[in-house]
């Protein structure tokens, strides 16, 4: 039996799988695009207290922590990651923030009760 037979078809880190998919400029784009969502979520954390900014850090330094030793930059793991991303970067996006509060609760969706005298009144 030969060294490496039969062959697994990844190496295990899906840094190195993807280096040698698209070579060293998309391994640059990659991890430019990484870099860019962490920033961005710490930036929406300290800069705008959006507890939606350290989810988005901790999701995008785990799968990227993991991808460094697990190859897990395909099949579904690759899409519920992108799927989460997409969520993420609403909630910390600042528009979002300015229209609804950090929960996603809009003004309009808190209940509104008059009291005696005619005032309305959130509950």
């Amino acid at each position: 039996m030969k060294y490496g037979y039969p062959f697994s078809g990844h190496s295990h880190s899906s840094v190195i799988d993807w280096s040698l998919e698209v070579g060293i400029p998309g391994l640059l784009l990659w991890l430019a695009f990484i870099w860019g969502l962490m920033r961005r979520g710490l930036r929406s954390w300290f800069r705008d207290k959006n507890p939606s900014g350290l989810l988005l850090l901790f999701v995008v330094s785990g799968f990227f922590g993991r991808s460094i030793v697990d190859s897990n930059m395909r099949d579904h793991m690759m899409e519920m990651f992108m799927m989460l991303l997409g969520i993420l970067l609403v909630l910390t996006s600042r528009h979002w923030q300015k229209n609804n509060d950090v929960a996603g609760i809009g003004v309009a969706d808190v209940p509104q009760r008059m009291d005696a005298s005619g005032k309305v009144g959130s509950m």
